[in-house]
């Protein structure tokens, strides 16, 4: 789904671990941007941290379980906004922070 501006009901911008993570809130819903997380750990390809995380067994059982909680209750899981300022990938808070304990430990805390 694609997320435009006007859709978005809050922005702002939190410093975790000296990263700048970007999470607005849509329809009384957090998203975080895995773009920015994943810049923790590669700032040159955050992409390619997203797409390893999202091949991992324990990611796609848990994705597949989210997929059951979205037929149940309309949520959206993950987002992707193009733009070169702004745009990344954004996912629900909760899928957010299992990306980031993959991420780091640390940096989840």
């Amino acid at each position: 789904m694609n997320c435009e501006k006007k859709d978005m009901s809050k922005k702002e911008t939190i410093n975790v671990q000296g990263a700048q993570i970007t999470l607005f809130s849509k329809e009384k819903e957090d998203y975080i941007s895995l773009t920015d997380i994943a810049k923790y750990r590669d700032n040159d390809n955050p992409s390619q941290i997203i797409s390893l995380w999202l091949r991992t067994y324990s990611t796609i059982e848990y994705l597949g379980l989210w997929e059951k909680w979205i037929n149940e209750t309309n949520a959206i899981g993950i987002v992707s906004k193009s733009g070169r300022y702004g745009g990344g990938t954004f996912a629900h808070s909760d899928i957010a922070f299992k990306f980031a304990a993959w991420i780091s430990a640390e940096f989840e805390l």
